[in-house]
């Protein structure tokens, strides 16, 4: 008899994941692939994207085609804005790789993308001057499916380079204190590459009654552009309080979140951050 919560049961076999291949590099704004990789099984695949320049932000949507043995597309996963690198002094970055990871439900993957130029960054996340910079990619396998393939996007390597130190891999967006003056707004902002549930914890402080805020979370995919938000939401906690928890479930885009100070006359001192449900 097995004992313990499912979500804290062994997920995947016991094996590491096995090296396939490796894609790359590829330079910011343009398309690449497709590469077609034979499957040595059935299984699960797991894509490890790597950015050029750790110091800069890469971003790009990924496309992994199911084909059977006669090339018949059975089955597709679409990843949009998969997010790595490290383009913000001071705010939460990913120094390391994005992992994308799924079920193989072919005996050939075949994989392309479209990669972010610097104009998409600078439009999404204004104010900041990105220099995109690209990827290359490492393709791994294990001969076991995941049981909750979830998250299928995660950050491999979180960091706050103000903390000069490392978080844990579930904080998708930290914001350690800022005062957002009536009428402003702080953001947009990323948040880190991640799919599946998520917690938003929102506080303030300064004043009895609280300010007035609105928290807007937007989700786009580098194909879809700039201009054409896959995901738009608002959270906006009841005025006169402090703290708020709001349950969300995040799609596999890169998402931008801004707070913005709505009252007439109240600045308002936040707290905020995005913490991960799952955890790969």
């Amino acid at each position: 008899m097995t004992i313990g919560h499912p979500d804290f049961l062994a997920a995947v076999s016991p094996a590491p994941p096995q090296f396939l291949e490796a894609l790359g590099p590829f330079g910011a704004g343009g398309n690449w692939g497709p590469f077609s990789l034979l499957m040595p099984s059935g299984g699960s695949y797991h894509l490890a994207i790597f950015p050029t320049n750790s110091t800069q932000f890469a971003c790009t949507d990924i496309t992994v085609n199911h084909l059977d043995s006669r090339g018949v597309p059975v089955y597709q996963d679409f990843y949009g804005g998969v997010l790595c690198g490290n383009g913000l002094a001071g705010l939460q970055g990913n120094c390391n790789a994005a992992i994308v990871r799924g079920n193989i439900y072919g005996s050939t993957l075949q994989i392309n993308g479209t990669l972010a130029a610097s104009a998409f960054l600078n439009t999404v996340i204004p104010g900041h001057a990105f220099t995109a910079t690209g990827i290359s990619i490492n393709v791994y396998t294990t001969p076991f499916a995941l049981v909750d393939p979830q998250p299928k996007v995660t950050a491999a390597g979180p960091q706050v380079n103000s903390f000069a130190q490392l978080t844990p891999n579930s904080q998708l967006a930290i914001i350690p204190a800022f005062t957002v003056n009536f009428g402003t707004s702080l953001g947009p902002l990323p948040v880190l590459a991640y799919s599946g549930p998520a917690t938003i914890d929102l506080e303030q402080e300064g004043v009895a009654a609280g300010a007035d805020i609105l928290l807007q979370l937007i989700g786009y995919t580098v194909v879809g552009g700039a201009a054409n938000r896959i995901s738009e939401r608002r959270y906006k906690p009841v005025p006169g309080g402090s703290n708020f928890v709001f349950q969300v479930n995040l799609q596999a885009l890169l998402y931008t979140y801004t707070l913005v100070n709505v009252d007439g006359s109240q600045n308002a001192t936040v707290y905020m951050t995005i913490a991960a449900g799952k955890a790969a």
